[in-house]
């Protein structure tokens, strides 16, 4: 038990480690070249040009109470610019998928039972990414 406890606050401090690593050296290990590459330039203008579509187009229907919720879904998914490591890149795209989960769990039949699942996450996603109008979402994925 002792030995469980230990090691928990090992990989702990290991992972703040990591985190402190991370911030200090970041400009060193990674490119930092801000100026977009012809790929990232290419899938801006190709989002941009979509701007204009809604969540019915994903296949959702869009509500007074879920909208607000995916504004704070596309605010969550925009911090990803400032995130550094790939691990809280992924804890910011799985809060966004907390957030969009929650706004499903708003609709509920009268027998209590969840209307909504898992694909209509998947459905809205790609529209809360599109909304989002990431910069460099290519080398946040790469």
């Amino acid at each position: 038990m002792e030995d469980e406890v230990l090691s928990n606050d090992v990989d702990d401090h290991m992972a703040e480690i990591i985190d402190f690593i991370m911030l200090r050296l970041y400009k060193q290990i990674f490119n930092q070249n801000k100026s977009p590459s012809k790929k990232e330039e290419s899938m801006t203008n190709w989002m941009n040009a979509l701007l204009w579509l809604e969540p019915h187009h994903f296949g959702i229907t869009s509500d007074p109470v879920s909208k607000p919720l995916w504004e704070v879904a596309i605010r969550e998914l925009q911090s990803i610019d400032r995130c550094l490591s790939p691990k809280t890149k992924l804890a910011c795209i799985y809060s966004c998928f907390k957030l969009l989960d929650s706004t499903f769990s708003l609709f509920t039949t009268e027998d209590g039972v969840n209307a909504a699942c898992a694909d209509d996450i998947l459905n809205i996603f790609p529209y809360v990414v599109l909304k989002a109008r990431i910069k460099r979402l290519q080398a946040h994925l790469a």
